[in-house]
């Protein structure tokens, strides 16, 4: 039997308790898999917020609140679109990071004529990204394995290349910011109006005191 809890979904469960974030899923053709590979490691309930499983359009239309201007122009099956569903995903849940696929797993290619084995994957939160890719098969089972292997890929990367930047003012009020992951902070390095004296490497937390403004900035390392 396939294992859900791999090494790929327990890093992203740890990535995610240790910063204190949270996940919601809509996926297609990866028939929940996605939202299962996630919720396998023990602990997932302090991530993990729901799920979906948008097969079909009155799906979407229930479980989505995508409207008909927001993807009106926009190809079917495309990065764009998987963009759409993940940001709807996320807001719907008020997760801090949403996930969507749609796919055609096969035999056949989609109606729209994309190849079997065809996927487009969305994340949306504090650093966003999409992108379609293709098996190259045409098995049904394989390929929505395959999807959810890279959808949640497509998320570990877009958590490992952000350092997250939770600024508390002294009025209590607190901002999420992204930081590019890969850099060095060489005995000074302006970063915004930000100015670091001391050597740092990536994995070190600082705290910066600027005009007030205490920051906690942690950089992940992979």
């Amino acid at each position: 039997m396939t294992t859900l809890a791999t090494d790929l979904v327990i890093g992203i469960g740890k990535l995610l308790t240790e910063r204190g974030e949270t996940v919601s899923v809509a996926e297609s053709s990866a028939g929940g898999l996605i939202a299962a590979r996630l919720l396998a490691v023990p602990g997932a309930s302090k991530y993990f917020l729901g799920g979906s499983v948008v097969y079909t359009l009155p799906s979407r239309r229930a479980y989505l609140d995508v409207k008909r201007e927001d993807v009106a122009g926009l190809a079917p099956l495309s990065a764009e679109i998987a963009a759409v569903f993940a940001r709807s995903t996320r807001e719907t849940l008020g997760a801090t990071w949403g996930i969507a696929e749609l796919g055609a797993a096969g035999p056949t290619g989609s109606r729209y004529g994309h190849d079997a084995g065809t996927t487009a994957i969305g994340i949306d939160g504090p650093r966003n990204h999409s992108l379609v890719t293709q098996t190259g098969r045409s098995e049904r089972g394989q390929n929505m394995w395959d999807f959810s292997e890279a959808a949640l890929i497509a998320f570990r990367e877009t958590l490992q290349r952000a350092c997250v930047q939770s600024t508390r003012a002294d009025s209590g009020r607190e901002s999420v910011q992204l930081i590019p992951r890969r850099f060095q902070i060489l005995n000074e390095l302006r970063l915004g109006s930000v100015v670091f004296d001391n050597d740092i490497r990536l994995g070190d937390t600082l705290i910066v005191r600027q005009l007030g403004i205490e920051s906690a900035l942690h950089c992940v390392t992979v």
